[in-house]
């Protein structure tokens, strides 16, 4: 999972992101990347400037995802259903695995989430959800 040329990226201690063509929002987490409440800002910040107003559909590489500290869970918790129409996660690696699943358990999303280890299979998935709802106030 790569931006392609042309695709508007920015970069955060966290993570790569962009909107790919369908209007998806892509990131990568980096590796050893702390995954804290500051970090978590900025990219919701860089996420709200570029939807145009909509909710998005999240596509997500998390293999190198950090355990996240309490603050960025709760954090994260309060702010993504404000701004994501559907999450999908995409990873290979057994420990990812096991923190987003953990996170997802104790901060159950109110929008629909996936795990998966298949890209297109996560493109797919979020496609149907693609414009369903604007950003609410």
């Amino acid at each position: 999972m790569q931006p392609k040329p042309g695709n508007r990226t920015f970069e955060t201690p966290l993570s790569l992101m962009w909107f790919n063509e369908d209007g998806i929002f892509c990131s990568i987490t980096k590796k050893n990347a702390p995954l804290t409440k500051a970090a978590l800002r900025e990219s919701f910040e860089f996420i709200r400037a570029n939807s145009g107003g909509n909710k998005v559909c999240w596509l997500g590489n998390v293999t190198n995802l950090s355990p996240p500290e309490k603050e960025a869970r709760d954090y994260a918790a309060e702010e993504t259903p404000k701004f994501i129409q559907a999450l999908a996660l995409i990873t290979n690696s057994t420990l990812s695995k096991f923190i987003a699943n953990v996170f997802l358990q104790l901060k159950k999303p109110p929008y629909p989430t996936r795990l998966f280890t298949n890209e297109e299979d996560a493109l797919q998935w979020l496609r149907q959800f693609k414009n369903e709802t604007a950003i609410a106030g």
